[in-house]
């Protein structure tokens, strides 16, 4: 019922008559499947506010077309929408929704680098970006984002926005494990307008891994958990942020999104 509900509010936020089509036939198509074939996965190509954009329904990787296009809680004002000639940095990338939008945003002057560790998910935000004819703006790095660099384990669920690396004595996918510096260190920037990111608890991890990039944000959008969202906020202090706020996820929904900005 509660998919349903979800289904419905995303065909009502269509635009246009042919997005509300588009919705309305992959949901159709996702439900037959499902019935069909109750072990498959659910991989559709739609149109959505202009965006072409391959998700895994079953994955729940639709859910950030709500939070990110539908609801816009990513820019509660709006210069913490991306745009032209910005340098945006996407740490857990996930399908490419958030970072495929800021691509179309930044436009040719701009730069977007969007860094995601799980390998199929990867596939289809590499596929995202060309489809959306952004892959001359937007770079994608497969590696998992950490306070610390090597090897590591990735532990995904059946819900692939929910990934995380493996604590001791889990198993999990073998991913290569960068440092943020270290990624962001091997780009030409000037500086960066905006990052976010969404990490699924990692999110101190990230900050300390990556300080100097950090430092360097102009901006900053990091969603958290109940239990990171004081470290996160001192985390931010410490690199200089001398405005944040917070705005609550979804709704009713148990996270939230910090956001950092400097004067």
């Amino acid at each position: 019922m509660r998919q349903l509900r979800n289904a419905l509010s995303f065909v009502s936020a269509c635009e246009g008559i042919r997005e509300r089509v588009s919705m309305a036939m992959w949901l159709a198509w996702f439900e037959l499947r499902r019935r069909v074939q109750p072990g498959r996965q659910a991989i559709k190509t739609l149109s959505f506010q202009g965006l072409k954009l391959c998700l895994d329904w079953r994955s729940s990787e639709h859910v950030p077309l709500r939070e990110i296009l539908i609801r816009e809680e990513y820019w509660p004002e709006p210069n913490f929408r991306p745009s032209a000639g910005q340098s945006v940095v996407d740490v857990g990338a996930n399908a490419g929704i958030y970072c495929v939008y800021a691509a179309t945003q930044v436009g040719r002057h701009g730069r977007v680098i969007a860094i995601e560790p799980n390998p199929a998910v990867v596939a289809r935000l590499e596929r995202n970006v060309v489809a959306n004819a952004v892959d001359d703006v937007c770079t994608v790095i497969p590696a998992a984002i950490s306070d610390r660099a090597g090897a590591g384990s990735l532990v995904v669920g059946t819900n692939t926005a929910i990934s995380h690396l493996a604590e001791p004595g889990q198993s999990g996918m073998r991913v290569q494990v960068r440092t943020l510096d270290e990624v962001v260190g091997g780009f030409n920037l000037a500086g960066i307008d905006l990052m976010k990111v969404d990490v699924e608890g990692a999110e101190l991890a990230v900050l300390q891994g990556g300080a100097n990039s950090v430092g360097r944000a102009r901006r900053i959008v990091v969603e958290v958990s109940e239990a990171t969202t004081d470290g996160v906020s001192a985390e931010l202090r410490r690199s200089g942020f001398n405005r944040i706020f917070q705005v609550d996820v979804g709704r009713g929904a148990d996270g939230l999104l910090i956001f950092g900005e400097r004067s």
